[in-house]
């Protein structure tokens, strides 16, 4: 499954990537990290539940196509449709304020 970052897309564009730079926009990285792991899990969830890409996109109110993208990283992803993916599958997203050197 492959997962696009904004990085990753940003550093397509410009043609060059430099890991010890640090980004532009302070955890900006980490987050699209966070949400392309949760996007995982989830998708992980679905097959281990045996539920097909059409039945979870009806349970969301959106169509198979926009999941499989929604899925393979190359949507746009919105935390609104983190939730509504979570909510079809009958889990919760939560989330935590913590200070951005911490450990989880």
């Amino acid at each position: 499954m492959l997962i696009y970052r904004i990085r990753d897309i940003v550093y397509a564009m410009i043609g060059e990537e430099n890991e010890d730079r640090p980004s532009v926009f302070p955890g900006f990285d980490s987050m699209a990290d966070d949400q392309a792991d949760l996007i995982l899990q989830l998708a992980a969830l679905r097959r281990e539940r045996g539920l097909s890409q059409t039945e979870v996109a009806a349970r969301m109110g959106t169509s198979q196509s926009a999941l499989a993208r929604l899925e393979s990283g190359q949507s746009d992803l919105r935390l609104s449709t983190l939730a509504r993916y979570a909510a079809a599958m009958d889990t919760d997203i939560g989330f935590a304020l913590r200070h951005r050197h911490e450990e989880t």
